[in-house]
């Protein structure tokens, strides 16, 4: 089974365990339904409906969910276990196409437990990515990237190698929506390779969707179309119509953000209708959604207001909140291009409202900018006083959070180097089991010499010891090996918490010395108010980034807090941070600005410290520190 999906591009729909070819074509479905009637025998009939629930998938998710629910009445009146999983997942397809995701995921795990029953080992798996699909689709990305890393080593060891590479594309996708962009695309160009070389024609046209939309995200126009383009044609030479509207949608997308708005407005309404037709929930608001975006460049507003709001309400129909949130941000910017001031106010607050700082932060770094900027106009200057600052402390978040996705795609791209690495053990395994085999071949025509045995007998000992020896050499290799990337890895990211944190906090200081003049000088309010939007303020946020500077620290200097405690246990904790930058010999201004505390103040607590840890005048401090842990 093949089973890919796009980043907020969505993969459109789960493929079938059971693969067949589309074919909706009238009279064939007609001479099916025939036969159903003429038949005397179920297990004839249910061969026959399963037929028409693949063919009619494709074109008719409804028609098809008909067939294959009395295909299932079938199965369980003669106890067919592998029809009942396949027709399972057939009908979490078509949940998943219509939007039906809790439904989908019902369908899934039925499906799954049947295969486990019966010891399919590869549909049950194939049951979890589907499953990944989904989480991956309502924007549960941490739940589908457990999934299909777990997946992963599952294909692997049933050496199952298209859906490992699929696995590595939906892994794609998952980076690609945590902004990995450039591990998303190296997964995704993995896929396409493999798929081109087996010439399966929807795989590639899935992988291509996918690079299309991560180029699309990287601002890359040019070079993502032809992507698109491909892959339209790909979906229709297969019949795979809703991924096709997919594929239009964002082609018309691109060619928005490139201005050819004629040629935008073509893809898009055509993605719409064909959306529209299927019954595609999903690509239809997106289509709406792309659709108003084109129509606010036009400078019908009107209409985009119109198209936007269409797509929240399929957003909010299916539970997709984030997508919704995304949408009511561009309604709110269509009703202020519409001089709709109140009805934007309004959205704003709404916005903010909905949680600001978990997950609508991006989107309400924009809002409470707006907002701030219509109380403004409207001379309320204390609540937009209140929503700067909110857009400030909001920009401040989202920094540390990308520092923070940073981090963790370096950690994603090392588990992914340590998994190549075990995977070149597993080929030296099978290359020393090959060698066996051989010598074994050779036995054989040397049994009948009772010497040439014994001697090919110690020759298999001498070379299992050896072979035995080399592998425990290239395990406590690679071992090494990633011990020193561990480390490595480790003591950058402590070096750039470090310097985050003596930029972050020098620039603070000179902000607040900065306000404080300004609101000193300005008698006008309002003067101050536009002072402030050239000065972001940023209220500090050590605590947390202390901590963050701590877990860094203790990874790299593991036994530096256990020493300095058992020889020096009355060491209090403020002490202990000084120790801790001194150690990585910041002088006393970097020290002073982390701390967000004077230098003065600084260089007394130094004295103090050296003066704890019984230091003569002769000892240099930074050096004692240095040799401890």
């Amino acid at each position: 089974m093949i089973l890919q999906q796009c980043p907020k591009c969505v993969l459109t729909y789960i493929i079938l365990l059971l693969g067949l070819q589309i074919s909706a074509q009238n009279p064939v479905i007609d001479s099916l339904e025939l036969l159903i009637e003429k038949s005397e025998h179920d297990t004839i009939a249910l061969k026959h409906y399963i037929q028409l629930t693949n063919m009619t998938l494709g074109r008719a998710p409804d028609q098809s969910a008909i067939y294959a629910r009395k295909a299932m009445k079938i199965a369980e009146t003669h106890d067919l276990p592998k029809a009942l999983m396949g027709l399972n997942s057939s009908l979490a397809n078509i949940k998943y196409i219509t939007g039906q995701y809790d439904s989908s995921f019902y369908y899934l795990k039925q499906s799954e437990k049947i295969a486990w029953s019966i010891k399919d080992t590869i549909k049950a798996i194939n049951c979890r990515h589907n499953s990944a699909v989904i989480h991956h689709r309502i924007g549960q990305l941490d739940s589908a990237q457990v999934l299909i890393t777990d997946n992963i080593k599952w294909f692997d060891k049933l050496g199952d190698t298209i859906q490992w590479a699929n696995s590595h594309y939906l892994l794609g996708n998952i980076c690609k929506d945590k902004d990995f962009l450039n591990l998303a695309l190296e997964n995704m160009y993995l896929a396409l390779e493999f798929h081109r070389e087996t010439n399966a024609l929807y795989p590639i046209a899935e992988d291509l969707l996918g690079i299309g939309a991560t180029l699309n995200e990287l601002g890359n126009y040019d070079e993502a179309k032809p992507y698109f383009q491909e892959s339209i044609a790909l979906y229709d030479s297969v019949g795979r119509m809703p991924n096709k509207a997919q594929a239009l949608a964002y082609l018309g997308a691109v060619y928005t953000s490139i201005d050819s708005l004629s040629e935008g407005e073509k893809y898009l309404r055509e993605s719409l209708t064909l959306s529209q037709d299927l019954n595609y929930q999903s690509n239809t608001a997106r289509s709406f959604q792309f659709l108003g975006s084109l129509q606010v460049k036009q400078g019908n507003f009107e209409e985009a207001i119109e198209s936007f709001e269409n797509a929240i309400a399929i957003w909010n129909n299916a539970g997709s909140f984030q997508n919704s949130a995304t949408v009511l941000l561009n309604l709110s910017k269509a009703y202020l291009n519409n001089n709709q001031n109140q009805k934007a106010k309004a959205i704003f607050e709404q916005l903010i409202l909905q949680d600001p700082y978990k997950n609508y932060s991006s989107i309400n770094v924009d809002a409470s900018e707006l907002l701030a900027k219509i109380y403004e106009e409207e001379n309320e200057y204390a609540t937009a006083l209140k929503y700067l600052k909110l857009h400030n402390t909001l920009k401040d978040s989202i920094a540390l959070d990308d520092q923070k996705k940073q981090i963790q795609e370096l950690q994603l791209m090392h588990e992914l180097e340590g998994k190549e690495t075990a995977l070149k053990l597993q080929e030296q395994e099978i290359n020393t089991l090959n060698q066996r085999i051989k010598i074994g071949q050779l036995q054989k025509g040397l049994i009948g010499g009772g010497l040439a045995a014994s001697i090919l007998f110690f020759t298999l000992l001498i070379y299992s010891l050896n072979q035995k020896q080399k592998r425990k050499v290239a395990e406590t290799e690679a071992e090494q090996i990633k011990l020193k990337q561990d480390l490595a890895f480790k003591e950058k990211e402590l070096t750039n918490q470090t310097l985050h944190l003596v930029q972050k906090n020098t620039f603070l200081q000179k902000l607040s010395d900065g306000l404080e003049d300004s609101i000193k000088t300005e008698v006008n309010p309002e003067d101050a108010l536009r002072k402030m939007r050239t000065m972001l303020k940023i209220e500090p946020e050590l605590d947390r980034d202390w901590d963050n500077f701590k877990n860094y620290f203790s990874a790299v200097h593991s036994d530096f807090d256990s020493s300095i405690k058992s020889n020096y246990p009355d060491i209090t904790e403020n002490e202990l941070r000084l120790a801790y930058l001194l150690k990585m010999r910041l002088n006393t201004s970097e020290i002073a600005a982390m701390l967000h505390v004077l230098p003065e103040s600084i260089r007394k607590s130094k004295y103090r410290l050296k003066k704890k840890l019984g230091l003569g005048k002769e000892k240099d401090l930074y050096d004692h520190l240095v040799n401890i842990g």
